[in-house]
């Protein structure tokens, strides 16, 4: 697309002039230092105090001056790099190249009623293919999305957001490269939220907090003491013992903090600077201004007040310094800092969760409308009431590259109804029912689906397509399919939400038959239940005994033979398939088949 090559090249030239000017910067510091060396020696050999100390000063200054400079520059730097990268990964996507991106590997369940059968994490991913958040919680939250169906109400509130940020792309790419700074794959959250949750221990042993005021003001003067006034050392080193005495009650404490929090300090930072963003802009969807609201609806900002925790653990987190320890034996910072963190635990504890929530919302909201930007041509689903209800247009798979892509129509409705797919090898089918299956999945977290047109009822989406044998568990393929369809008949004994199967190569796993007559009592049976949805087989007798039934419809896919080459039109028709390719592509790998 060409708004992202353009803006990979805008990038590229505001990075090489802000590495210009950070070099430049660099020089810069270099001569301060070296002509405030020379100028203090020559002053120093005058000798004159007082232009000395006028050196000293001009040179701090100068060089506090030159560092923010130098550090506004490299912050900048590295955000246009950011915003480079995120428009390079734009262009992968587009080119259907996922192979660098995040898989979610940690969200995979095998249990899962479709995640791995519809490639919902892993390798070549939906979720490569959307997540373009930043925070562990960010991350998290889209992951949920993609594994439980929304309301109704929630489907729709997310696809008005998703379409105004979706017009808003320069704020969306800021938003991920402010987050982009800060982010850490090896940080992990639950740990500090954990510590969120805990009681304090701290705060209610008042003699500590004002021993802990007392003391450093004791041992300072004693220092003071010590240096200039000829009082004995031995008093420093007694006050200095009390202090290690209060510092090794706390100890274990401060340790245990410090290990729970360590990993997601970088994950607080972020979520500050992003709810940052979120709290200065303004939003017609009522679901982006309630995310707003909630961050601003008490006096103090929820990104200042989060940012400050980020701080105050940063603090803590750098006890291991050995000038820390030096200054806390003086100070006694562990217990200020731990009771500072306590405080902030107590004044915001009711609210912290929601915050969190509601940033994730936003991040994984944002991720969605860059794919819909990405994606212009792709429609948001119209949710209706009635149930058991599937239309769609020209649907087609979103992991498919564009060019490869071949559209189909489809019509599905009413409780009970199974449609039978045959088809010769490789026609299609496996790939058609993972296409209706991620962009019904899509379209139940809210996000555009790859499509022309669709309106679906609230559907929860069941596939049995890639069942494996598992050795550990001493359990072959077929039985790994059964146990499969034994978790889907109890799903649909729940009267909850209308389920959608998809049955790819039904008990292919035994003889001709037993599959028969195997997949012939099960579709009877899902017929009684709630549930309507796809069986696809080579059972050719299924499709024609199917006829007969009225809640069945048969479907094929089929192929051409042109001198011993298989053609494929990958689109869908009525009917039981009539051709068959399996003894030419034999043939072609040189079987002699009679």
């Amino acid at each position: 697309m060409k708004y992202f090559k353009d803006n990979i090249s805008k990038y590229q030239e505001e990075d090489a002039r802000l590495s210009k000017l950070f070099n430049q910067i660099s020089t810069i510091r270099i001569i301060t230092f070296v002509a405030a060396l020379i100028l203090a020696i020559y002053v120093a050999d005058i000798p004159d105090a007082k232009a000395l100390g006028i050196v000293i000063v001009l040179f701090l200054i100068s060089f506090v001056i030159l560092v923010k400079w130098h550090n506004r520059v490299k912050y900048r730097r590295n955000h246009v790099r950011h915003l480079k990268q995120i428009n390079e990964e734009e262009m992968l996507r587009i080119d259907g190249d996922l192979s660098s991106f995040d898989g979610g590997e940690e969200f995979k369940s095998r249990d899962h009623f479709y995640e791995n059968d519809l490639d919902i994490f892993g390798r070549n991913s939906l979720f490569q293919l959307l997540n373009r958040c930043t925070t562990v919680t960010g991350r998290k939250m889209l992951a949920e999305w993609l594994q439980y169906p929304a309301t109704k109400l929630v489907i729709l509130k997310r696809q008005q957001a998703i379409s105004e940020l979706k017009e808003s792309p320069e704020f969306c790419q800021n938003f991920q490269a402010i987050g982009l700074h800060h982010q850490d794959d090896k940080a992990t959250f639950e740990p500090l939220q954990d510590w969120l949750s805990e009681k304090s221990e701290i705060l209610s042993k008042k003699w500590l907090l004002i021993a802990s005021y007392i003391l450093p003001v004791i041992s300072t003067a004693l220092l003071i003491g010590v240096s200039w006034f000829d009082i004995p050392f031995g008093y420093l080193l007694i006050a200095l013992l009390v202090n290690g005495l209060l510092l090794k009650s706390v100890f274990k404490y401060a340790v245990k903090i410090t290990e729970q929090t360590s990993k997601g300090v970088s994950t607080l930072e972020a979520i500050g600077l992003l709810i940052s963003e979120v709290e200065k802009t303004q939003y017609p969807s009522s679901l982006l201004e309630e995310i707003k609201n909630d961050f601003s609806e008490r006096e103090i900002l929820a990104s200042t007040r989060i940012r400050s925790l980020a701080k105050i653990l940063d603090f803590l987190n750098s006890r291991m310094n050995m000038l820390y320890g030096l200054i806390n034996f003086l100070f006694l910072l562990d217990i200020h800092f731990i009771s500072r963190a306590e405080k902030w635990k107590s004044e915001n504890a009711t609210n912290v969760k929601n915050w969190f929530d509601r940033i994730s919302e936003f991040e994984a909201l944002a991720s969605m409308a860059r794919f819909a930007f990405a994606n212009p041509n792709y429609v948001m689903a119209d949710i209706v009431e009635q149930n058991y209800h599937f239309k769609t247009t020209k649907i087609s798979h979103p992991l498919i590259k564009s060019y490869e892509r071949v559209g189909n129509d489809f019509e599905a409705i009413n409780k009970g109804n199974v449609m039978i797919i045959t088809g010769s090898n490789m026609s299609g089918k496996s790939t058609f029912l993972r296409t209706i299956g991620v962009n019904v999945v899509l379209a139940m977290a809210g996000a555009p689906v790859c499509a022309e047109s669709m309106e679906l009822s609230k559907i929860l989406v069941f596939t049995s397509m890639r069942t494996q044998d598992n050795l550990e568990e001493h359990i072959s393929s077929f039985y790994a399919e059964l146990k499969r369809i034994e978790q889907l008949l109890e799903l649909v004994k729940r009267d909850e939400i209308p389920v959608l199967f998809m049955l790819d190569e039904i008990l292919k796993g035994t003889n001709s038959h037993d599959r028969h007559k195997g997949a012939v009592a099960i579709v009877n049976q899902l017929h009684k239940t709630n549930s309507f949805g796809f069986v696809s087989t080579h059972d050719i007798e299924l499709g024609q005994q199917a006829e007969l039934l009225d809640y069945c419809s048969n479907y094929n896919f089929s192929s051409s033979i042109v001198a011993d080459k298989i053609l494929f039109d990958y689109k869908i028709s009525q009917g039981v398939c009539k051709s068959f390719n399996a003894s030419t592509l034999m043939k072609n790998i040189g079987i002699e088949v009679e």
